[in-house]
């Protein structure tokens, strides 16, 4: 195989996201979408111009041609979603946050090793070129050794029950949506296994979270304080402080510029995207074209490790999403 076929599940903004982003990925070729109605998939197929489209996720993924699948949906669904697609034999690049919890993220990497598929979790933030120049400053000892870690991602969304953000049966809330990006932010530069996890949490009207603030201690007494939230509008940057200097991004979500400064000076990176997606697509695409089964970008104990915390959080809160009750 030289070239990797995808279809994608889901038929909304992501999905279209993805379907632009592909293009500018090499060996990579999108044929096939899906959507559980027809005519959402129909126009989705002739918008982006590929060759199949289905009112079925189970349908699309009975083609023979197709290699991989991007999970596009809510959240509430990737768990399904994801199990479907190893039944029928296809690769997978899931979006974030990969599942509600990590059981069935722990499952579904479990059944893909069965089967000797990819899987990995569409973090696309872990692939950007700023994301990897701030983490090879902080790993090359430029800020000397890091030990506080600040992030915070908030928007002020319109206020919608019945929408992503706000509908617990959509497994929504700030945590999944928004301070999942900040615990990746933490996790790709402190590890993954803090030592304590605790958090204060605002809790809205429809059963979800809707702002918080959390802080991860580490053994060797790094630490990180996350805040995000659903209801304001946050500067949304991030920044590691070491005992020699600081690195910092101008946006945790869609990161274009890191400022390094230490003793030597001050130093900027900067890259202006033309999307973004590119980048985590050419990633899953260049290892199942090698045959392998995991990102060392983002790796499936990345990705357990990290819905562990959120899960350690949720309990806290008391906080479950109605398909864990």
């Amino acid at each position: 195989m030289n070239e990797v076929k995808w279809g994608i599940i889901g038929s909304g903004r992501i999905a279209n996201k993805f379907a632009d982003s592909i293009k500018l990925v090499q060996n990579a070729r999108l044929i096939a979408c899906s959507s559980k109605d027809a005519s959402k998939a129909l126009d989705f197929k002739n918008i982006h111009e590929l060759e199949f489209s289905y009112g079925n996720y189970e349908e699309m993924l009975l083609n023979p041609s197709i290699d991989a699948v991007y999970i596009a949906t809510t959240h509430n669904f990737h768990y399904e979603n994801a199990l479907l697609c190893i039944k029928y034999n296809k690769h997978i690049l899931c979006e974030k946050a990969f599942t509600v919890n990590a059981i069935q993220a722990r499952e579904i990497f479990d059944k893909a090793k069965e089967k000797n598929l990819f899987v990995m979790e569409g973090m696309w933030t872990r692939f950007l070129p700023v994301t990897s120049w701030l983490k090879e400053q902080v790993k090359n000892g430029q800020i000397g050794e890091p030990l506080k870690v600040f992030a915070q991602f908030g928007v002020n969304f319109p206020y919608d029950p019945d929408s992503r953000a706000f509908n617990i049966n959509l497994a929504g809330g700030g945590l999944l949506d928004l301070g999942i990006y900040a615990i990746s932010f933490v996790c790709n530069i402190l590890g993954t296994h803090p030592v304590e996890v605790s958090g204060d949490v605002v809790m809205g009207k429809t059963g979800v979270d809707e702002k918080a603030s959390i802080n991860l201690v580490y053994a060797d007494k790094k630490a990180a304080n996350i805040n995000y939230s659903l209801m304001e509008d946050y500067e949304n940057t991030a920044s590691v402080y070491g005992t020699t200097g600081k690195v910092t991004v101008d946006n945790l979500s869609t990161p274009t510029k890191g400022i390094l400064e230490n003793t030597q000076g001050v130093l900027e990176f900067e890259n202006k995207n033309s999307n973004g997606f590119e980048y985590e697509i050419q990633e899953a695409t260049n290892l199942i074209l090698k045959g392998e089964t995991q990102s060392q970008v983002i790796s499936a104990n990345d990705t357990i490790s990290m819905l562990e915390i959120c899960d350690s959080l949720r309990k806290q809160w008391n906080f479950k999403y109605p398909e864990e009750k």
